[in-house]
C-alpha cells in the first residue's frame, strides 16, 4: 500500500470553471430563451455591468422595440427601466 494519498484530480487542473467554459451561456437562467447571435451580443454587453445579465436583456430589449417601431410608450417604459436598472448597479457597486 502506497504511503502517499492521491488527489482525485490532476494536480494543474483548478476547481470551479475552466478558461473557455460556456456552461452559464449555454445553460443560464435565460439561455433557452435566446437565440446564439442575440446571446453571443448579450455577452459582449455583459462585461460592463454587474447587474449585467438584467441590464444587457433590456439594452437587447430595446434595440429589438426601435427596430420593430414598437409604439412609444413601450419603448419609454424599457428605457425607464433601464435607468432604474443602471441607478441600482450604480448606488450597490459605486460604478
Amino acid at each position: 500500500m502506497p504511503d502517499t494519498i492521491r488527489s482525485p484530480l490532476p494536480s494543474a487542473a483548478k476547481q470551479g470553471a475552466q478558461p473557455g467554459n460556456q456552461n452559464a451561456r449555454k445553460h443560464g437562467l435565460y439561455s433557452h430563451l435566446l437565440p446564439a447571435a442575440v446571446a453571443e451580443e448579450m455577452e459582449a454587453l455583459i462585461r460592463v455591468y454587474d447587474l449585467k445579465e438584467e441590464i444587457a436583456l433590456v439594452r437587447l430589449h430595446i434595440r429589438s422595440l426601435l427596430a420593430a417601431q414598437a409604439p412609444g410608450e413601450a419603448v419609454m417604459e424599457a428605457i425607464e427601466l433601464l435607468s432604474r436598472l443602471v441607478s441600482t448597479n450604480h448606488r450597490l457597486y459605486n460604478r
